[in-house]
């Protein structure tokens, strides 16, 4: 019906004249906006998708308007043409709104002298409008098409391709994803939807910038592309590479010509300087490039990074399989990427996220949720505007901080290629997995925020609180009686008292939780400050920028909303110069930090389920925990001491406790059931765009 409506009104262009409405140009615009654009969209007259016209192609435009008053019942909204400075047409309408929500649509004609376009929406109550959006279209006739290669960097308004050519993308770009065989056929897919490593892109450009992708072939995810951080997995950035094989290493170009060769041992040095990377051995320039370089370990063999080591208390100098790409970035650094496929990518993920020494059962379960988490992550591509789908920290999934092991390798073969997905959703899952539980998980959305800065954040049927203790229920609502009473028993019994972290406890006092929220407290809002919120004299919440000294001397700390699963969403800290309310267990978690470097002296943290203390513990464990204060004589906390159990973010699997259901003879398809609920098993294969 949109389509007729489109071709009709494009036919009533031709006989129509768009005058403006010049009479009412005399009124003074409203105060604030009342409506925002949500979209504009460009058709032709048979209500095709466009996303440039041809000189003189008459063109029709729908904009979305949405009402800022959930009660407004309509609007007006207009269209504008413009060209360079000249406004060359204009159109208005009074729409119903459904839901908050209307379509204004008008009819244009591109002018023959035409490069570009302006289009202008705007939308309110009534003329004139004040809530308007601009957007540019090509005006052309003759489309530029690249020759098929991979897409390698996805940039919100930019790519990069195989071969180097870097492009810029025009807003209204359109995506066809093509389908052979059973599938045959085209869909169009959303510009986000293009996945960093997809093979046989072609790009169309006009006037030097893309307006068209067709994918030629369906988007698997068969390998991964992991950024990789420098020795203290603290940056991105190298400012120097040096490797080395066993079995000599081999640097080419984009086109696969062969830069250089290095026999087995021999040690190569990637630097960059000017934007030139420069490849360096034994002394002597081997390349000078701007390109990126792909390096490859010569056999079959794997590439070993020299210049650091992985490891922590047990360090060694890391192998890769794959290949790398190293990419200058910037003028003095380097970028690492590694790509490998998928399997070959979790040998080197599992032993770092579970000790490979564990059962075969556990370690079958940790496969299948870290492939499933690689999917997912690389469906989402958060690094696409970098070139890679994951990095190699606890941001995405620890990679390669332990050396392979045959136990963990043969646990990823048995599972290979299944991935979990949901029977609700109908999507591969977010397989979030954690060290411990207290004898309960957490709600997702209870955790993480969205990415819009909303809390409680997005819910997933498959990540609910769940209660890990066989003989105990999870209960309807959470007191903070109910809540100390529970994480400081240490007589429950259940598959994550075999945790060291099960129970925990330590101690503070009062100069000591002044000194550590005081540390943290600006830190924390300059990092999330819609979560780190102000009292003001109303009474209310706000954003407000924190004193680099804090809040002054610390009175009473009160929870203000817990979990479903006891977890505390939400904390309030008094202090003698103000209120702040902290919101998500990272930031709470963050904020009181056991440990001399924020409390000023030693801090002991006790674990009750090994029996054994950790001294200066870098943060509090989980956010599953309660608190006894006591306060003195003036009304100021002298002592706190916190109960808790578990550690990390409590959503998803226990590892400690799917080892113990391993070791008690649970399969790992019914562990991955008992913590991920209405989910199945699925080949990695049948995941594609």
């Amino acid at each position: 019906m949109r389509y007729r409506l489109l071709c009709y009104m494009l036919l009533l262009a031709l006989f129509v004249p768009q005058a403006g409405f010049a009479q009412d140009q005399d009124l003074a615009p409203a105060e604030a906006p009342e409506f925002v654009i949500e979209s504009l969209r460009f058709f032709n007259m048979d209500g095709d998708r466009i996303s440039y016209v041809q000189p003189g192609q008459p063109f029709a435009v729908t904009m979305v308007m949405a009402s800022v008053d959930p009660h407004q019942d309509s609007g007006f909204g207009e269209l504008l043409l413009w060209h360079e400075d000249d406004l060359v047409s204009i159109s208005g309408q009074r729409v119903a709104l459904e839901d908050g929500r209307a379509e204004v649509q008008a009819s244009f004609y591109a002018p023959h002298d035409a490069l570009r376009l302006v289009v202008e929406g705007a939308a309110a109550t009534g003329r004139p409008q004040n809530a308007g959006r601009r957007t540019e279209l090509l005006v052309g006739d003759h489309l530029t098409r690249y020759e098929p290669q991979r897409l390698l960097v996805r940039g919100s308004r930019s790519l990069e391709l195989f071969l180097g050519q870097a492009f810029a993308v025009q807003e209204h770009v359109l995506v066809y994803q093509h389908f052979h065989g059973v599938q045959h056929g085209v869909r169009e897919i959303p510009y986000h939807q293009i996945l960093v490593g997809a093979h046989d892109v072609v790009v169309s450009t006009l006037q030097d910038q893309v307006v068209q992708i067709d994918i030629l072939l369906p988007q698997y995810v068969e390998s991964m592309r992991v950024g990789i951080m420098d020795g203290d997995f603290a940056n991105l950035d190298h400012a120097e590479l040096v490797v080395s094989s066993g079995t000599g290493l081999v640097v080419q170009n984009a086109r696969g010509h062969v830069l250089s060769r290095v026999s087995p041992g021999r040690t190569l040095d990637f630097s960059v300087q000017d934007g030139i990377v420069s490849v360096n051995s034994n002394g002597t320039t081997l390349v000078e490039t701007d390109e990126r370089i792909f390096l490859h370990a010569a056999a079959g063999g794997m590439i070993r990074i020299e210049s650091f080591q992985r490891g922590g208390s047990s360090p060694f100098h890391p192998e890769y399989r794959g290949v790398f790409e190293i990419t200058p970035v910037g003028s003095e650094t380097l970028q690492v990427v590694n790509e490998v496929p998928m399997d070959e990518y979790l040998y080197q993920v599992l032993p770092s996220e579970m000790p490979a020494s564990w059962h075969l059962e556990a370690l079958k379960a940790q496969a299948v949720a870290a492939r499933t988490y690689a999917v997912r992550e690389a469906l989402n591509s958060r690094y696409a505007h970098r070139g890679f789908h994951v990095d190699d920290s606890t941001t995405s999934q620890v990679y390669n901080n332990q050396r392979e092991a045959a136990k963990a390798n043969s646990a990823i073969d048995e599972t290979s290629p299944y991935i979990l997905r949901s029977t609700v959703e109908g999507t591969v899952i977010h397989s979030m997995y954690h060290s411990s539980s207290a004898g309960v998980t957490a709600r997702a959305s209870q955790v993480w925020s969205t990415q819009d800065a909303s809390f409680p954040g997005n819910d997933y049927s498959y990540l609910q609180a769940r209660s890990v203790l066989p003989q105990w229920e999870l209960p309807s609502e959470w007191t903070e009686d109910t809540a100390l009473d529970f994480f400081s028993d240490q007589s429950l019994s259940g598959y994550d008292d075999v945790s060291p972290w099960f129970r925990w406890s330590t101690t503070l006092t009062g100069q000591q939780l002044t000194n550590t929220i005081n540390s943290n407290l600006s830190a924390r809002w300059l990092a999330q400050p819609d979560f780190v919120l102000t009292r003001t004299a109303e009474g209310t919440f706000t954003s407000l920028p924190i004193p680099e000294e804090g809040i002054g001397t610390i009175r009473h700390l009160e929870v203000v909303e817990r979990g479903d699963g006891g977890n505390v969403m939400a904390l309030d800290v008094y202090g003698e110069d103000g209120v702040i309310r902290v919101f998500k267990e990272f930031n709470i978690r963050f904020l009181i930090r056991p440990a001399a470097a924020f409390t000023g002296n030693d801090v002991t943290l006790h674990r009750l389920g090994s029996g054994t203390d950790l001294v200066n513990y870098a943060i509090l464990p989980s956010a599953f925990m309660a608190f006894r204060q006591t306060h003195d004589s003036t009304g100021q906390i002298s002592e706190v001491t916190f109960y808790g159990g578990g550690n990390g973010h409590g959503v998803g699997m226990s590892q400690w406790a799917a080892r113990a259901m391993a070791e008690d003879g649970w399969e790992y398809r019914s562990i991955l059931e008992s913590f991920y609920q209405d989910v199945h098993l699925a080949p990695l294969q049948m995941e594609y765009r």
